[in-house]
């Protein structure tokens, strides 16, 4: 990702609302995860809050569904949203 063309990252996030803004993010978040994180998603909301553009909500997401953790709510819009309410 880190060396992916802008517009291909455009292309994949089209379909998402400001996938311009998506896109450019994408970009940050790999170059940070290499540079900063040894290209390892970590396991707390402090260091993942750190990545562009990541929220709350998203690191709680991370964390319970790549790794499991509870580390708090996720709301029902959320769940809905992302399609997740479906793979309970």
């Amino acid at each position: 990702m880190t060396q992916a063309d802008p517009g291909e990252l455009e292309a994949i996030s089209r379909p998402l609302s400001f996938f311009c803004n998506k896109a450019k993010n994408i970009e940050a978040t790999a170059k940070m995860l290499l540079a900063r994180f040894r290209s390892e998603v970590r396991q707390k909301i402090a260091q993942l809050l750190q990545l562009p553009s990541v929220v709350r909500t998203t690191a709680t997401m991370v964390l319970h569904y790549a790794y499991g953790i509870d580390a708090g709510v996720i709301d029902t819009h959320t769940k809905r949203r992302w399609g997740l309410h479906r793979q309970n």
